[in-house]
Formats: C-alpha cells, structure tokens, sequence
C-alpha cells in the first residue's frame, strides 16, 4: 500500500525476479510518510481490502 514499484534489490536478483505486474498505489509518496493526508488515503485503501476479502464469498452468517 505504499510503494508503486518494487523494492526487492537486497535479494541480488537486480530487480529482475519475479513479475513486474504491481497493483499498488502509494498516492504520492514512497515508502512511510507522516503526511496526515496520504496515511489517512492509504489506512481506507486497507479497510477496503479487507471488507471486500470478507464479503468476497457472501454475507457471513452466524
């Protein structure tokens, strides 16, 4: 949730394994930031994704 391109360097592959394929979105910033604007963006995009990972199979039910 904060990076737009991968940071995988410390492997020694160069950046070269794996896909380039990344579905991130960093709103401006890379990496950590304490710009209220951006974190509070970035913390909706996580509650996000994990609402719809739980209703993904249906409404749970008890």
């Amino acid at each position: 949730m904060s990076y737009d391109h991968r940071h995988n360097l410390a492997n020694l592959e160069n950046n070269r394994d794996g896909h380039g394929a990344n579905f991130s979105k960093n709103y401006g910033v890379e990496g950590p930031t304490s710009e209220f604007a951006i974190v509070d963006k970035r913390e909706l995009h996580k509650r996000n994704l994990v609402a719809t990972l739980l209703f993904s199979q249906g409404i749970p039910t008890f």
